[in-house]
């Protein structure tokens, strides 16, 4: 990643994750932890209420809706962690491949940057670990924001 990503870009990696490939599973696994451990404890402290004619569901307890929504910020401040990460590594090797193709094929032809990195940014979602983080994180802002818990489990 440090011969295609500019220094400044790279600096932050090494100060805080040296070790990338290392460091980022790592954040993954720990990520992939904190969503079994929020979707077991949706599982068990999330109940029926049986006052609201719409059967909402309620947490059984006040220290369980707490601890839901710690363990709901720490999953979404490590999914989101990784999925910035992910795509400030990725998106300029796909830019640059994206360039290499367009030079080889219409060498004439110059593309505007806008559309460039529409191209890139499209090839990125095409990864299937970056459109599933992005639709988990989608998923857990809902869930706690709209208190439909039930996205959890």
């Amino acid at each position: 990643a440090q011969r295609t990503i500019p220094d400044w870009m790279h600096r932050p990696f090494k100060i805080f994750l040296c070790d990338d490939a290392k460091n980022m599973s790592r954040l993954l696994r720990s990520a992939l932890f904190l969503g079994l451990a929020l979707s077991v404890h949706t599982g068990m402290f999330l109940v029926p209420d049986n006052d609201d004619e719409h059967v909402h569901a309620k947490w059984s307890s006040l220290r369980a809706e707490w601890t839901a929504h710690g363990l709901n910020c720490l999953y979404f401040i490590c999914t989101a962690l990784w999925l910035l990460l992910t795509v400030a590594i990725k998106l300029p090797i796909v830019m640059y491949d994206v360039q290499e193709e367009m030079r080889i094929y219409h060498p004439r032809f110059a593309i505007p940057r806008i559309l460039l990195g529409a191209y890139a940014s499209s090839r990125l979602l095409r990864d299937g670990h970056v459109t599933w983080r992005i639709v988990l994180l989608l998923c857990c802002f809902t869930a706690f924001t709209f208190r439909h818990y039930w996205l959890n489990a």
